[in-house]
Parts: structure tokens; C-alpha cells; sequence
């Protein structure tokens, strides 16, 4: 039999659980977290474009991905992992 810990709901690192931990800690269901989540990248992804041209002219959309992502993280701040102990997948932005 494959070891796939992420499908035994028993295993203390398993992801399953944690998802449904995290559901929980977020109030929302799977349905209702995927399309917020997409729903974020999705604003995330158009926010390139601004951002491309803002680099190339400093003078365009000076405020436009600012205040798109101040909006999504005020949304987010009751939300985030500010007390969570549990070991994350995250990604690591400063890494080198």
C-alpha cells in the first residue's frame, strides 16, 4: 500500500485534518474558502499589468495594487494564521 498522509484523517501531520482545522479557524466551508482564495488571486493577477507599467512609468497607477492589496489583507486580518503553532506550508518570499 502508497503512504499518502495526506489522505488518513488519523495522522497527526496529515494534510486533511489541517484543512479542515483551518475551515474551521476561518469559519467557511471548502466551497466558500476556494472561491475567496481564487477570488483573491484572481484580483491578484490582474494587478500585474498595473504593476509591469508602474515599473516602466513610475507616474501610472501609483496607488492602483497599494490599495488593492491593503483592501484584501483588512479582509484578511481577522482571518490570518496570527495565532496559529501549527507547522506551515508556506511560501518564502525572502529566501535566496
Amino acid at each position: 500500500m502508497i503512504y499518502a498522509p495526506f489522505i488518513f484523517p488519523n495522522e497527526e501531520d496529515a494534510i486533511l485534518p489541517k484543512s479542515k482545522r483551518h475551515l474551521k479557524d476561518v469559519n467557511e466551508t471548502y466551497g466558500e474558502h476556494m472561491l475567496k482564495a481564487l477570488g483573491y488571486a484572481f484580483t491578484l493577477q490582474r494587478l500585474v499589468p498595473a504593476l509591469i507599467i508602474h515599473s516602466i512609468i513610475p507616474a501610472f497607477y501609483t496607488c492602483t495594487a497599494s490599495n488593492a492589496m491593503k483592501g484584501i489583507l483588512g479582509i484578511l486580518e481577522d482571518k490570518c494564521c496570527s495565532d496559529n503553532e501549527d507547522n506551515q506550508m508556506e511560501f518564502d518570499f525572502d529566501a535566496n
